[in-house]
Order: structure tokens, then sequence, then C-alpha cells
């Protein structure tokens, strides 16, 4: 699905079930649940292996939810399967000083998307790593999304 897909179902939803006010994460939030705690570069360590998550070309396509385990707080294929569209608009590359929940300008209009997918190599699966000037249009096998819920 594309970003612009995604948005069209969550009005959908919100307007159906009042009060359920399902959105996507912000890049802070997403990154923050993929974390789980940790500071490695991945949920369960320094290291991802094929019988953690679904990457590098390995299955040749998704794989049903629970098919690794989760997290330390229960969330299932943060690392790879496929990558997770944010809220966030690209605003530019992160300067490596310390940020707190960035917000891009209200002009951006590529999209950001997190988690890295059943195609790409382990290091596109790192909590950290960020696939940005993504047009909100574009439609591909990889990509999917990660609903949370609540204001932002």
């Amino acid at each position: 699905m594309s970003w612009d897909d995604v948005q069209g179902f969550l009005s959908q939803i919100n307007e159906r079930v009042l009060g359920l006010d399902l959105r996507l994460p912000a890049e802070a939030e997403w990154e923050y649940a993929c974390r789980a705690g940790t500071t490695t570069a991945f949920a369960f360590g320094d290291d991802l292996t094929h019988d953690m998550a679904n990457f590098g070309g390995d299955k040749r396509e998704t794989v049903p939810v629970r098919s690794y385990r989760p997290n330390a707080w229960g969330l299932y294929q943060m690392h790879g399967n496929v990558d997770e569209w944010c809220a966030d608009c690209y605003f530019g590359y992160y300067s490596g000083e310390t940020l707190v929940d960035p917000k891009c300008p209200e002009h951006g209009s590529d999209r950001v998307y997190r988690g890295g997918s059943w195609f790409f190599v382990a290091q596109n699966c790192r909590s950290a790593y960020r696939v940005v000037w993504c047009d909100p249009g574009i439609r591909h096998d990889i990509l999917g999304f990660r609903l949370c819920r609540g204001p932002e």
C-alpha cells in the first residue's frame, strides 16, 4: 500500500469506529517501539539472523505475522518482512546531534518508512535505519504499515 492509501484507510476506519483513533506512528515512536528498551542495532542484539527476521531475499516474499519471535515488548516483525510507513514527512538526514521526536516542516511531501523488508540486507533492518525521499503515492510489495492508537 502507498502512504496515500493508508491515509484513506485510516480516514474510513476512524469514521466508522468512533474513538478508535488509529494513525501511523511518528518515526520516533516507531523506533522507540522497535528498540523495546534496547540500545543495540536490532531489538535482539547487534546481529540479525534468518531465524529472527525475514530479510535478504531468503523467503522472496512476506510471511505471516508471528512467523518470528516478538521483541521484548511483544511486537512482532519490527525488523524485516515489510518496510513500514511512518506519519512523518522527510525533512533531511539527521545531523548527528541528539534529537527528541523531530518534526518535519509543513511543506514536506516525501515520506519515510522504517524496518527493512524481505528484500533488503540486515543492515537495512536496523532499529535506527530509515528510508527517505519516498513519494507518498508509491506502491510496492516491500511496503506495509503498522498502526498505533491515540493522539501523537
